[in-house]
């Protein structure tokens, strides 16, 4: 994860992933399931958010307060120039 997380005021709590890509979505999915976490919507594919390729997953923490795990094309094009 980045050291940084974006609040969105009554909404959720973006945590980017750092590598940008599915894949890594979806490991922290599974992470999140081993240790209990309520999931809220599953690792997809949302084609209306922008940028294109936004790909990311809902969940809640013990207090109730809901996150989102995310990627996009933006982000995993920018971890091939590197």
């Amino acid at each position: 994860m980045k050291q940084f997380i974006e609040e969105n005021p009554g909404h959720s709590t973006i945590l980017p992933s750092e590598r940008g890509s599915r894949a890594e979505v979806d490991r922290l999915y599974a992470e999140l399931k081993v240790i209990g976490a309520v999931i809220v919507t599953p690792p997809r594919e949302y084609p209306d958010y922008t940028p294109p390729g936004y790909y990311a997953l809902f969940f809640k923490d013990l207090e109730g307060i809901k996150y989102e795990i995310v990627t996009h094309s933006k982000a995993i094009a920018s971890e091939g120039a590197t």
